[in-house]
């Protein structure tokens, strides 16, 4: 076991785990993510049928902008970023290497292999010195 003192521990090895892990790391803390499974993005691999869809072009705002919080969220991020939803998530996974081609309004990586994604995360929470342990339960 890791006797380490971490600024932020992250339960979930899956792909908002490492990015919340990649983030608290880009800001100068210390990061750990620990997931039940001893391999990190076990359920990126099932996404897409294996080909890992990033996002789509049928974004229903009614689903995403009903509540004060997410409004508030979303907002700060558009003006931040100048980015509305899919362009910011389009341009992250850019920002870590990972193409994008869009398939009939599905957005995966040009590979359209999930590994691609998986490699891509845990090599920039790696470069960042996030720890990963897996095979635990919390």
């Amino acid at each position: 076991m890791n006797d380490n003192i971490y600024d932020v521990c992250i339960i979930g090895g899956g792909a908002s785990g490492l990015i919340a892990a990649i983030e608290s790391s880009r800001r100068g803390l210390s990061s750990v993510v620990v997931d039940k499974n001893k391999k990190p993005c076990k359920k990126l691999y099932a996404t897409g049928n294996g080909r890992c869809n990033l996002t789509n072009d049928y974004w229903d705002d009614d689903i995403y902008y009903n509540n004060d919080f997410v409004d508030r969220v979303y907002e700060k991020l558009y003006r931040k970023t100048g980015y509305r939803q899919r362009g910011f998530i389009l341009n992250y996974f850019e920002s870590l290497g990972i193409k994008t081609i869009n398939l009939n309004g599905y957005y995966y990586p040009r590979s359209l292999q999930a590994s691609s994604v998986c490699w891509s995360l845990l090599d920039a929470a790696r470069n960042l010195g996030v720890t990963m342990l897996g095979g635990l339960t919390v």
